[in-house]
């Protein structure tokens, strides 16, 4: 290896995969469809900012086509940064809790996205329990992520930012699994 070469990445165990997978999971055209109703599509042109830290979250992105970026914060350092390409979607707990971006999303490349804002998106996952298990699943790994990464945590600023969050996970994140176990049980128990 030659000096500031990066050390190889070792791949991800299956499980570490999976629970990637579910954090940042990859809509079918139809659940981007079910969505569509909800908010408003848009082209974003590359480099455009769609959320920028600090602001208020009040809206999720789905891709359409092409690629939001997360852009890396200076303090923000040791993780794989994410990207949402065709399928994916932004956000995590705060659009839920009031809570603030922790980080700049921006277009990587020029793309059509899908923008839901938080009250369309909270009538979306009391209406449609297929994609209120992927968006509250995906809010509440995303978070835990951040929350191991030092980012996020209740009751104190972010790294990132230096913003306290607006809300702390006690309050929101309860509520959330109790959204999402509801709705699982509900569909459990009702007759096929």
């Amino acid at each position: 290896m030659t000096a500031g070469a990066a050390p190889p990445v070792a791949p991800p165990n299956p499980a570490e995969a999976a629970r990637q997978a579910q954090a940042f999971p990859r809509l079918t055209p139809a659940q981007i469809a079910r969505i569509e109703p909800h908010g408003r599509r848009r082209h974003v042109a590359v480099g455009e900012v769609v959320g920028e830290a600090g602001e208020p979250v009040t809206r999720i992105f789905v891709v359409v086509s092409g690629r939001l970026d997360l852009v890396r914060p200076p303090r923000w350092v040791g993780e794989e940064v994410p990207t949402f390409k065709e399928g994916m979607f932004t956000g995590e707990r705060s659009i839920l809790a009031g809570g603030r971006f922790l980080a700049r999303i921006q277009a990587g490349t020029p793309c059509d996205v899908i923008e839901v804002g938080r009250d369309a998106l909270l009538a979306l996952i009391q209406t449609d329990s297929e994609l209120s298990d992927i968006f509250l699943r995906a809010f509440i790994l995303r978070r835990l992520q951040l929350i191991d990464q030092g980012f996020g945590a209740s009751a104190s600023s972010s790294p990132a930012t230096g913003i306290r969050t607006s809300s702390s996970i006690s309050t929101a994140m309860p509520t959330a699994r109790r959204c999402w176990i509801s709705s699982t049980w509900a569909r459990a128990t009702s007759p096929s």
